[in-house]
């Protein structure tokens, strides 16, 4: 069941307003009262992307998506990038087919290795099994908050080098792209200060000597940060 206020937003021309479920005091809720694949009116998409700044990650649920309207849903956000792996399919490379990931997949936030990063993710579910499956978010701007006064002043104007070494794991071959990110960033939207690193992509903190331990207490201590259970949700992708 959600927990949390039950917040709703009222759009014109809508027969029932938008509602928002929080599932956790700090990342996620379930959307109702929208059909991802109707007419969007813009207040309806205005409302959507307000409660994403807000929660971090929205659940729809009992939605109807085909690849099209997969990929309209997602413009509203901005121009779609293209995932530099081989699994996008043919037809429609702004797809990328998540199939059969499980232990090879760490914590982390999309394509960090890349200059201009994803803004937002889009995931769809089209198969899922009759037992788990679940996906873990969790919250890097309640990660921040929760790190000590110590670790924040240690962390604040440090750098990080992000590559997707990682993914060669299963595309052999890959080309390594990297690049470097500072390590607490602020949200462009709402202008709260968020952890920036990930155990995935992030591979060294740039301004600290790692002979000395520094480099791997400072970037393993926030990358663990946004482990912990108050910070991140469990979810099943529905489709």
């Amino acid at each position: 069941m959600p927990c949390g206020r039950l917040g709703s937003v009222s759009a014109p021309g809508l027969d029932r307003p938008i509602k928002f479920a929080p599932l956790t005091g700090t990342i996620g809720a379930v959307v109702s009262g929208v059909q991802l694949g109707a007419s969007q009116l813009n207040e309806t998409m205005e409302a959507i992307e307000q409660a994403l700044h807000q929660y971090g990650v929205l659940f729809f649920e009992e939605q109807a998506l085909d690849d099209q309207r997969h990929i309209e849903f997602a413009q509203w956000f901005g121009d779609l990038d293209v995932h530099p792996s081989r699994r996008n399919l043919a037809q429609r490379p702004e797809i990328y087919v998540l199939q059969g990931y499980s232990r090879d997949i760490m914590w982390h936030a999309d394509v960090t290795f890349s200059e201009t990063p994803a803004r937002t993710s889009v995931l769809r579910a089209v198969t899922l099994p009759k037992v788990g499956g679940d996906t873990i978010w969790s919250s890097t701007r309640a990660a921040y908050d929760a790190l000590s006064n110590d670790m924040q002043r240690l962390v604040d104007g440090l750098h990080a080098f992000h590559d997707s070494s990682p993914l060669t794991t299963r595309d052999p071959g890959l080309e390594v792209a990297g690049t470097i990110h500072p390590v607490i960033v602020d949200h462009p939207w709402t202008g709260q200060r968020c952890l920036f690193v990930n155990e995935m992509f992030t591979r060294r903190i740039v301004e600290l000597n790692a002979r000395d331990g520094a480099d791997r207490s400072a970037g393993a201590g926030a990358c663990r940060s946004d482990r912990a259970p108050r910070r991140r949700i469990v979810r099943a992708c529905v489709n």
